[in-house]
């Protein structure tokens, strides 16, 4: 057996729990009706569960207490006090419960409240219409008796988005988590500023656990394509290009863990760079050799390597005149191979033409080249 003694001002009454379901509120189809303006339309409810009575907050505009703490749901034990707006219910249970009852002396002090005599019925019809006026006046304040506050509709769009992993709804979630703090007090309760706190953080959570996997694959997508891609170069001969793809991802993510791996490559790859160029001498005559048979892309390679490894003032103004060399014999070659296809062109003989602008763009290896020769073949298929 269970009951609840329920006090409302002076009135006090006694309601035995037969019910699994039992709910409170302030409209006549509730199990247990309370008056007082404070309370919602269907406030709480009490349930029978298989460990005994819970009560349950049904988000209510006021919120509901047990012994003095504001509760969303609490597992009833025998003498807890539940507060409804000013109503007050003392919960009691097992054999206590069948004992719980009106003391004499209360019930007659109820009594003699309710048939007190000796003020003049004047002074009561005032005071009457006075207490009405009241009334009235809190009612067309707050737009109703049971005003739905608006913070608690906006936060209830929020419910059942704020614990997404899409990042559509958490962003939606947002806007209403915005729309909330810009609603004047009047429109808030304690109930829905404690919502919003925690709506808030489970929001900022996930978008933050979104963005963290999101900016990982990122990282984990460069580092793989920008790896592959120097290991290619290394591969080829071509360190310094390898070199220079690694420093890109570094300089990019300086707090990735793949750092490490990089600089481990870098160290590889810039050994054998200084042992391409160790002996300088060596390293001009090599230049000389690359130019001569057209292997232009590993002169330049020579020289970018030479003037970063080899920094005295002799070997940088011998290095720039190879470069010099470098940069007059491929322009020269350019114009004699770029008029000789055109002249094939124009003789309708566009396969030799293409071959021509395709060998230069496989030997050479220098961009610029490369990209004059595309474009040709290019002008060479609509001359088609």
């Amino acid at each position: 057996m269970a009951k609840l003694i329920i006090k409302e001002g002076e009135r006090k009454r006694i309601y035995e729990i037969c019910e699994d379901t039992l709910h409170i509120g302030s409209t006549p189809e509730n199990n247990i009706r309370l008056r007082d303006p404070g309370v919602s339309r269907v406030h709480c409810e009490i349930r029978k569960t298989p460990q005994g009575y819970r009560i349950v907050d049904l988000e209510s505009k006021t919120g509901t207490k047990v012994n003095g703490e504001f509760i969303n749901q609490h597992n009833l034990r025998h003498g807890d006090r539940v507060q409804i707006g000013r109503a007050l219910l003392q919960f009691n249970a097992g054999a206590a419960a069948a004992r719980a009852g009106l003391e004499p002396r209360e019930s007659l002090r109820m009594e003699r409240a309710r048939t007190r005599k000796g003020l003049h019925p004047a002074v009561v019809t005032v005071i009457c219409v006075a207490v009405l006026l009241v009334v009235a006046l809190i009612v067309v304040k707050a737009g109703g008796a049971f005003k739905q506050y608006e913070g608690l509709v906006v936060l209830d769009k929020v419910l059942a988005l704020h614990k997404s992993t899409d990042r559509a709804d958490l962003e939606q979630a947002k806007k209403y988590l915005e729309q909330y703090e810009k609603l004047p007090a009047k429109e808030k309760t304690p109930l829905s500023e404690r919502r919003y706190r925690e709506y808030l953080e489970a929001v900022r959570t996930q978008l933050g656990a979104l963005d963290a996997r999101i900016e990982f694959k990122q990282v984990q997508d460069d580092y793989y394509t920008l790896s592959n891609q120097a290991v290619l170069l290394a591969k080829d001969g071509n360190y310094s290009g390898a070199i220079a793809l690694l420093d890109e991802f570094i300089e990019k993510y300086p707090d990735s863990s793949y750092v490490r791996t990089m600089e481990e490559k870098k160290e590889i790859w810039y050994k054998k760079l200084r042992g391409e160029v160790s002996d300088f001498p060596a390293t001009l005559t090599a230049i000389e050799e690359h130019i001569a048979q057209e292997r232009y892309s590993k002169a330049r390679h020579l020289i970018l390597v030479a003037r970063t490894l080899i920094r005295t003032p002799e070997n940088i103004a011998k290095l720039n005149e190879a470069d010099k060399k470098l940069q007059i014999t491929v322009a020269t070659q350019w114009n004699r191979l770029h008029k000789e296809a055109q002249e094939y062109a124009d003789e309708r003989n566009f396969r030799v033409a293409r071959e021509i602008y395709n060998d230069i763009r496989a030997k050479w290896g220098i961009q610029k080249y490369v990209d004059l020769a595309k474009a040709e073949l290019e002008k060479l298929k609509l001359r088609e």
